[in-house]
């Protein structure tokens, strides 16, 4: 099982394998700064706090209990992160189009070339991801990160219950009102206009 690795890897970095560590940042640091850039919308700023990330983790080696899925503890240090950076900067912003779990190994940023379309699509495109990431950033931060770990990550309610220690039913509440409040705030969108 995959996270029994990842438990294994944080188990051997405690006993001080500092080779352990560089396999957990290898194999993780894509989907935390994917996961931090969908959430802060700052390249720069996502880079910064991955590596926040992985010194607490590092730093946190010598008090870990495998208790928990590996991944349950990694994304609660990120949401704690994410959360400090937007308290401090209060600039949270999207970039995306797409909300499936399997786009989330995709690099962070909407790159043209991925657009394989005519430059009238591709301007229509850009224009949807305006939208969409507007409407995302006027969401509150608690349901912003929901929706990341839930439609980005592919986490479960579980899952993201743990790793932000709320109850099933708060995750899911949190998750309902995000969706809603996206549809009405998406409802006038250029991607709902096209049949027009």
């Amino acid at each position: 099982m995959v996270d029994s690795v990842d438990k294994n890897l944080m188990l051997r970095l405690k006993a001080g394998d500092e080779s352990a560590f560089e396999e957990l940042v290898a194999k993780h640091r894509k989907r935390v700064l994917n996961t931090i850039y969908r959430f802060i919308g700052r390249r720069d700023g996502a880079e910064d706090l991955a590596q926040e990330v992985f010194l607490s983790l590092y730093r946190a080696a010598s008090r870990y209990q495998p208790r928990a899925e590996f991944t349950t503890y990694l994304y609660r240090i990120v949401a704690n992160k994410c959360f400090n950076y937007s308290r401090r900067r209060r600039l949270v912003k999207f970039l995306s189009l797409d909300f499936s779990p399997a786009n989330s190994e995709r690099n962070y940023v909407l790159d043209p070339a991925d657009l394989r379309s005519n430059p009238e699509q591709q301007s229509e495109q850009w224009e949807v991801a305006r939208e969409i990431k507007d409407a995302l950033h006027s969401l509150p931060m608690r349901q912003r990160l929901v929706v990341v770990l839930r439609h980005y990550n592919g986490l479960s309610y579980a899952e993201i219950g743990k790793a932000l220690s709320l109850p099933l039913s708060a995750v899911k509440s949190l998750l309902h009102r995000a969706m809603m409040s996206l549809r009405g705030k998406l409802k006038n969108a250029t991607i709902f206009k096209r049949g027009e």
